[in-house]
């Protein structure tokens, strides 16, 4: 947060907030994930017309199916340090794969509770 913003959140009494307290860069994480999957198909021009928004909404909806049901992710367990060969990953999972195996998703699943579709998201 710069100078000038720090100053009108002042004046006009705008309470500033991080996410992650304590942490001056909260948000890096989220820039990570918009750097892999969004500037990836999106690019970084501007793009502002509503013909733009419409297709940049539909767009948007087959990324969260693709990316958050169907293609694996892993996490950054420690980077590399002196000496050190590789970065540590966890194991890659697909998040699909990951809550069918949480205890509520057993339950739901053992009542007859069944995943919604793909097909009802689009």
């Amino acid at each position: 947060m710069n100078g000038h913003l720090t100053r009108f959140c002042h004046a006009w009494d705008i309470t500033f907030t991080r996410s992650c307290p304590c942490q001056g860069n909260d948000n890096a994480h989220v820039e990570e994930k918009n750097n892999s999957v969004i500037r990836t198909f999106v690019g970084y021009d501007r793009h502002d017309t509503q013909a733009e928004e419409g297709l940049l909404n539909r767009l948007y909806l087959a990324l969260h199916l693709m990316v958050n049901w169907f293609l694996p992710s892993q996490k950054l367990l420690r980077e590399n340090g002196p000496g050190a060969t590789s970065p540590k990953y966890t194991t890659r999972h697909r998040h699909h794969a990951h809550g069918c195996w949480h205890e509520r998703m057993l339950q739901k699943r053992q009542r007859g509770v069944s995943w919604p579709s793909v097909r009802s998201w689009t």
